[in-house]
């Protein structure tokens, strides 16, 4: 099973980002 792009982005934003807590993190996951 592939799944989207998207999704796979949402889903290492919503692991990563609690993890490290900067937003910094978001914006290097931002296409």
């Amino acid at each position: 099973m592939s799944e989207p792009s998207y999704f796979v982005s949402f889903w290492l934003r919503k692991i990563l980002v609690p993890v490290d807590g900067s937003e910094n993190s978001l914006r290097a996951l931002d296409p």
